[in-house]
């Protein structure tokens, strides 16, 4: 992922749909948090992805929150609601860059030109 604070998480997470339930203060905590969650996972989990070839990490809402979002919350104090992140949403990170997909079928998008680091 690189420098993490050259990429703004909250825009790429789509957080502007949770700025009337969320301050400042709690969209910065969450965002922090987030940035120190996706960095952890990618040093311990260099090599996780497709078994076929190609590494790549994904932070997902099908419904809920997956892990990474829920741990992020926790670590920020903040108690994440059910449907409070745009649902159908999956962010993969790729060596390269960051693709999204916002909504059920919704093609993905390349969002940010990223060097994810391995080990």
């Amino acid at each position: 992922m690189g420098n993490a604070s050259e990429m703004d998480l909250t825009i790429m997470l789509n957080l502007d749909t949770v700025r009337g339930s969320r301050t400042p203060a709690e969209q910065e905590r969450f965002r922090v948090a987030l940035e120190a969650v996706i960095g952890e996972h990618l040093r311990e989990c260099a090599t996780c992805g497709n078994p076929g070839g190609g590494v790549y990490h994904k932070v997902r809402v099908d419904y809920d929150p997956d892990e990474l979002l829920c741990a992020a919350a926790e670590r920020a104090g903040i108690d994440m609601r059910s449907r409070e992140l745009p649902v159908k949403t999956y962010m993969i990170f790729r060596d390269g860059e960051v693709i999204v997909s916002e909504g059920y079928g919704a093609p993905y998008e390349a969002l940010w030109p990223v060097r994810v680091p391995h080990g």
